[in-house]
């Protein structure tokens, strides 16, 4: 949908003569302007963006020319989504160690000798958590 068009929705019954159209300094960018001047419209997709100037209780304006320089330098970028990489690592380890000897003697003289040992090493785990970056 065009600027005027999506305009046309939000103010129906306006004199359609009294919208003037604007485009942005890099000509990416065709929108209209309210009719008392103070909100400029564009589209693009399926999005609409307003810039508005705000002038609270006054009733003229007090920088047209700012709100024309904000207007016309608009653009939209190609990369505006936010971005989460997961960035920290925590690794945990446990590690057990048995040792057994054992040394068994007998009255028929036979010397049994048993030398056991046992390393187990558990729970290697990696965790994340969150950066945010624009």
């Amino acid at each position: 949908m065009t600027a005027r068009d999506w305009y046309l929705t939000k103010a129906p019954g306006i004199d359609v003569s009294r919208i003037s159209s604007v485009t942005n300094w890099l000509k990416s960018l065709v929108g209209v302007k309210s009719i008392d001047g103070l909100n400029a419209y564009y589209t693009r997709s399926n999005k609409a963006y307003v810039i508005n100037h705000n002038i609270n209780i006054l009733t003229t304006t007090s920088y047209p020319a700012t709100f024309e320089m904000m207007y016309k330098s608009f653009a939209v970028g190609s990369g505006t989504s936010l971005t989460n990489q997961n960035s920290n690592s925590n690794t945990n380890t446990a590690a057990n160690v048995n040792a057994n000897l054992n040394t068994n003697s007998n009255s028929n003289a036979n010397k049994n000798t048993n030398l056991n040992t046992n390393t187990n090493t558990n729970n290697a785990n990696s965790n994340s958590s969150n950066l945010n970056r624009l």
